[in-house]
């Protein structure tokens, strides 16, 4: 019976709904500013894209669909792309410690 008691205590209370209140208000302040940044990016992101699969496939005379032209293109996303998750803190899940 003394056992059952102190299994009882040692389970942690579940987090009141009244305790997340404080973190309502920065949490609508990051969508918000996260939600900027989406449309920001977007006017770029669709001249990019323009440029990568219309104008430039035209300009150097090759298919807009051909299959060496999408390689190169995702291999150098790839290339791009490498570094930032390779270096940058905290991309991909991954934590950075503080060196020894």
């Amino acid at each position: 019976m003394a056992q059952d008691t102190a299994q009882k205590a040692a389970v942690a209370p579940a987090t009141p709904a009244r305790g997340l209140l404080p973190l309502t208000l920065p949490a609508l302040v990051a969508g918000f500013g996260a939600s900027l940044l989406g449309l920001a990016m977007s006017g770029p992101a669709t001249q990019l894209r323009q440029v990568l699969w219309g104008n430039l496939p035209d300009a150097v005379g090759v298919g807009r669909y051909s299959a060496p032209r999408i390689l190169v293109v995702i291999t150098a996303t790839g290339v791009l792309a490498g570094p930032l998750v390779w270096k940058a803190p905290g991309v991909n899940g991954r934590r950075r410690t503080r060196p020894k």
